[in-house]
């Protein structure tokens, strides 16, 4: 082919043109060329397939002009429209052309304005006239055609007769009922329909038919086969069958694979034996016939397969060669149980794995040489001789760890042998018969120099409590036999804890040793006990026991033995604890038990912060400390016992006219009193209210008539100075200051605030915020919040409220000092 035709090919074939560039070239040999003929739009072969406009194709395969053949109208290859006079004619002349129009003088039908020479057939008549089969007539008597024209269809379909209810100079334009119109006549509906678009397309039918999905009229009795719910009509169904799918009127079953479908394509669900594949464009259901080496077949496809296969959409496909379990193709997981090796998730010949001798279970199981099969057996290792790499190390290591393992031991002997000479060394052993030391009995085996133990070589009458304190004590032996002899004290005792120097000592017939025994008190306490001393004879394995009275008398401190404290009456109880009214040493005091908390831990350090804090203190004002106890379940606090119990109960259980007013201010300048030495120490109590203040005398002459107390809340200022917030469970409503409720930082002033408070109600005699006007303590916390206080009593001096005014002002920073309060207070009393 050359470069020229190759430009004007635009397609080619495998080694042709199969089209060219232009519209007016033809192909010629796989070539492309200039058409040749005259007018010609297409051409072929050397002759045209479609002429120009306004052209016709003759037979010859030339173009002639439309107006040579007396046509008005033509497409390039026919003529669609004659010229007047003249009739389009589609047979061949004498001459074996296309003559496309002739004149109607030419025609042998009579009256016909268009006709076919060919079948002699008029098939357009003149305006005045009518066309029926071809011919033309001003009117055709075989049946009466006008538009009243009622005759019985089937009347006419016995007769015969064609049934055309209008006609033109065209045919028959519309037919009667039971009648389709063809090519302008009339033809017969098929059986039983009433009307039809054609032989095989019904539109309506008899009353004993229905129109079925293909348009045909079938019995309605078939209806009722495949129909649940008819139409009420009668006419065709409403709900079928199942099996079938509703399509319009009618009921067509559905596709034998299918248990119910939406149409005959369309499975919802399957019959017995058949399944659904999904993802498939198939929507109709597949025999199982077609789960080929399946194991388990369901509704949804295969679920299990033979070995050798594997699930691939519900559908079982093969594995890889060799291989009789796998996920998918690419990953097998066991290969046939011989001669093959699972490598990479495909299974090989174990020949093609290197030093590889034998295979079984998809694993290489022999290798040869000093190699053996990998982990996974996919592969072989090089072997090492551990026997011989490991053997040789292990064996000289153990050795060497024998030999120092000896040498320690000996080292260590050596060690303890020195220890003991140095410990015998320490030990004064003495034989009796040349001492000087008067010995007394203490049973058949055992004698010694002191009968009771003072602990009082230091020449101190007193014991320290939780220091050790020291007595010298000598044991003989005067048996015949050697004793061990040792120092023992009774079990469960927790108030002091005692030693001996040595713990134990082996003495000979004859001889004594020289103890020295420790004392080390844990509280404060008066006792004679008895010490118990054990020996051993080493001969008869007999074990004695010899008694040694001990006297014991501690100096007087905050520690106390709960042993002297005895529990008359209960006074009250709180959170914390329970309130017992008792006695210690004589002394009628107040003692406060720890309960058992669940958060012990965090209880007890409380506890010790509130003992801490009171063995500090040294006030009149302030309730006198005894001590506490701090053996578990033993736990308490012993204080000075108030007589008459707080001024909260005070207040509660006498009336208003058995305190008079000079007692009361009183009982308010001890208190400030109590507070100013807190303050001074830089402590706050941060509880101030009358439930914390004692009353241990109403004779307004005595030099203390209340003191303060329950220190458990308290805090020193110095500690806290930067992050003093309220915290939970300090204080209540009534008392506690607005910048605790809004959880402000606070100070000093907070204690003023409650002291304010304790002097409202001190003075008024009653509760500052009655339960009938303020039912809950959220409402008392609004109305302190709000800036809001309580209005002057009329049993307040001016004085007083002023006093009070001064110690709650809503700003901290404006409230007065406790030394001004105290101040005021005793010019009350003055």
């Amino acid at each position: 082919m050359s470069c020229n035709s190759e430009n004007k090919c635009v397609k080619y074939g495998k080694d042709y043109c199969s089209q060219c560039v232009d519209i007016n070239m033809e192909l010629k040999y796989g070539q492309c060329s200039a058409c040749s003929i005259p007018n010609c739009k297409y051409c072929e072969g050397g002759k045209c397939k479609k002429c120009n406009d306004n052209y016709v194709v003759q037979t010859n395969g030339l173009c002639v002009e439309q107006s040579e053949v007396g046509c008005v109208k033509a497409d390039g290859l026919f003529c669609s429209q004659c010229n007047e006079g003249f009739n389009p004619i589609e047979t061949l002349n004498n001459e074996g052309k296309y003559d496309f129009c002739i004149p109607i003088s030419l025609s042998q039908i009579a009256d016909c304005k268009y006709s076919l020479i060919s079948q002699s057939m008029c098939v357009e008549c003149l305006d005045s006239f009518k066309l029926k089969n071809g011919n033309c007539s001003e009117n055709f008597d075989d049946i009466d055609e006008d538009e009243n024209n009622v005759t019985n269809t089937k009347q006419m379909m016995k007769s015969g007769e064609t049934s055309c209810f209008t006609r033109t100079n065209k045919g028959c334009e519309r037919c009667n009922s039971g009648y389709y119109n063809i090519n302008s006549e009339c033809e017969l509906c098929s059986d039983h329909c009433d009307n039809c678009y054609n032989t095989t397309y019904c539109l309506t039918c008899d009353h004993q038919y229905y129109l079925s999905s293909t348009f045909t009229c079938e019995p309605l009795g078939d209806l009722f086969t495949k129909c649940e719910l008819t139409l009420p009509t009668g006419g065709g169904c409403a709900i079928c069958k199942d099996h079938y799918y509703k399509q319009k009127t009618d009921c067509i079953a559905c596709d034998e694979s299918c248990g119910t479908c939406v149409d005959g394509l369309s499975c919802l669900s399957c019959r017995n034996e058949y399944f659904k594949l999904s993802g498939s464009e198939n929507k109709l259901c597949v025999s199982y016939d077609n789960l080929t080496n399946c194991v388990t077949k369901t509704p949804i496809g295969c679920v299990k397969c033979e070995n050798g296969y594997y699930l691939d959409n519900y559908i079982c496909k093969n594995c890889s060669e060799n291989c009789i379990s796998c996920d998918n193709y690419q990953n097998c997981k066991n290969c046939v149980e011989k001669n093959y090796v699972l490598v990479d998730s495909q299974c090989v010949s174990y020949k093609s794995v290197e030093f590889c001798l034998s295979a079984n279970n998809s694993k290489c199981t022999e290798c040869e040489g000093f190699h053996k099969p990998s982990d996974a057996g996919d592969y072989c290792v090089k072997e090492t001789n551990y026997g011989l790499v490991v053997g040789v190390p292990l064996s000289m290591t153990f050795v060497i760890i024998v030999f120092i393992v000896a040498i320690i031991i000996i080292v260590i002997s050596m060690i303890q042998k020195r220890k003991q000479k140095k410990k015998e060394q320490n030990i004064c052993n003495f034989k009796m018969s040349r001492s000087n030391i008067e010995m007394v009995k203490l049973n058949a085996n055992l004698v010694t120099n002191k009968t009771t133990l003072k602990f009082d070589l230091d020449n101190n009458d007193l014991l320290k409590v939780d220091i050790e304190t020291r007595d010298l004590i000598c044991i003989g032996n005067v048996s015949n036999s050697n004793l061990k002899v040792q120092f023992s004290v009774m079990e469960g005792c927790d108030y002091y804890e005692i030693r001996s120097v040595p713990p134990l000592v082996t003495l000979k017939p004859g001889y004594a040793c020289e103890f020295e025994v420790f004392i080390k008190p844990l509280c404060t306490c008066v006792t004679k006990e008895h010490v118990a001393i054990t020996s051993l004879n080493i001969a008869t394995g007999v074990i004695e026991n010899a008694k040694i009275e001990m006297e014991i008398e501690t100096e007087q401190t905050t520690k106390l033995n709960y042993r002297e404290i005895t529990e008359d009456e209960k006074l009250g109880e709180g959170s914390f604890g329970i309130v017992y009214k008792g006695q210690y040493r004589g002394v009628c005091v107040a003692i406060k038990k720890m309960k058992q908390l669940d958060n012990y831990e965090s209880g007890l350090a409380e506890f010790e912060k509130e003992v801490a804090m009171l063995d500090k203190f040294r006030c009149d004002y302030i309730i006198h400390f005894y001590g506490a106890v701090f053996i578990p379940s033993k736990v308490c606090m012993v204080t000075e016992f108030a007589t008459f119990g707080s001024l909260q109960d005070l207040i509660k259980h006498k009336k208003s006219d058995e305190i008079e007013m000079k007692l009361r201010i009183k009982f308010l300048l001890d208190a400030a009193k109590g507070i100013q030495y807190l303050h001074e120490n830089g402590i706050l109590h941060r509880d101030i209210k009358p439930d914390n203040f004692l009353v241990l005398s109403l004779d307004v002459n005595e030099k203390v008539n209340a003191k303060l107390t329950d220190f458990g809340s308290s805090r020193n200022v110095n500690m806290l100075q930067t992050n003093m917030t309220f915290t939970k469970g300090v204080g209540t409503p009534t008392y506690t200051a607005p910048e605790i409720l809004k959880q402000d930082k606070y100070k000093k002033s907070a204690d003023i605030y409650s002291f304010a408070i304790t002097m409202f109600e001190t003075i008024s005699w009653r509760e500052a915020y009655p339960k009938s006007e303020f039912k809950f303590p959220w409402k008392i916390a609004d109305f302190v919040n709000g800036g809001n206080r309580l209005q002057k009593l009329d049993c307040m001096t001016n004085e007083q409220y002023e006093l009070i005014s001064n110690c709650w002002e809503h700003e901290k920073e404006e409230r007065i000092t406790i030394e001004t309060v105290r101040e005021k207070l005793q010019n009350m009393m003055n």
